[in-house]
């Protein structure tokens, strides 16, 4: 709860940065698609394609230093599949990153920063059963995240990361029978576009 007071601050400071001048903070909107897949020593998981959709805010803090705090939905997951077993393992997540921009002039901008995600639900399909496994994830994981961004001139913008999950999301003794140290590790690429952008 307190992550999601402290992004909705970030982005509620964007109402009076405006006010003095509509260049210091923009709105904007982004979607895309992601391979997502967990990493753990001993399970060779596979990716899963999936998406991704949200809002931010970027914060001008100098000519080339920016905040750009974000609110995204993330369906996530991965799959394990052997000659006689099919596992998919779906994940969905209110992640909250706080990205850190350096912005070099002609539209691309090099990025980094921290990311909280709030696991929502939690399903596994087993050779086409389904089955809710929320209680065999914890409810948050925290992560880094990296990448490059490019915006033209009217807003429109193309983005690419790569997240690596630092928690180990497997409750201990979860029911879904996961093992441990399992992360979640995400590549991100998509579109947005930033409303007002100069």
């Amino acid at each position: 709860m307190k992550n999601i007071l402290f992004i909705a601050l970030l982005i509620l400071a964007c109402i009076p940065l405006n006010a003095q001048s509509q260049t210091q903070c923009n709105f904007g909107i982004k979607a895309g698609g992601q391979a997502a897949k967990f990493g753990q020593e001993g399970t060779n998981w596979d990716t899963k394609y999936r998406w991704h959709a949200g809002i931010l805010a970027h914060l001008h803090v100098s000519k080339h230093f920016a905040i750009q705090p974000e609110v995204i939905y993330s369906a996530q997951g991965a799959e394990h599949i052997t000659p006689t077993t099919d596992t998919q393992i779906e994940l969905n997540y209110l992640n909250l990153p706080v990205v850190f921009q350096y912005m070099i002039g002609s539209g691309f901008r090099f990025q980094a920063g921290p990311q909280v995600g709030i696991r929502l639900n939690a399903k596994r399909n087993f050779n086409g059963v389904e089955s809710d496994i929320k209680s065999s994830f914890k409810n948050a994981d925290l992560g880094v995240l990296g990448g490059i961004s490019y915006v033209t001139k009217f807003g429109l913008g193309f983005d690419a990361r790569y997240i690596y999950g630092l928690t180990d999301i497997a409750k201990e003794g979860n029911t879904a029978e996961l093992g441990s140290d399992l992360n979640n590790l995400v590549i991100q690429l998509g579109a947005f576009y930033q409303f007002k952008h100069k």
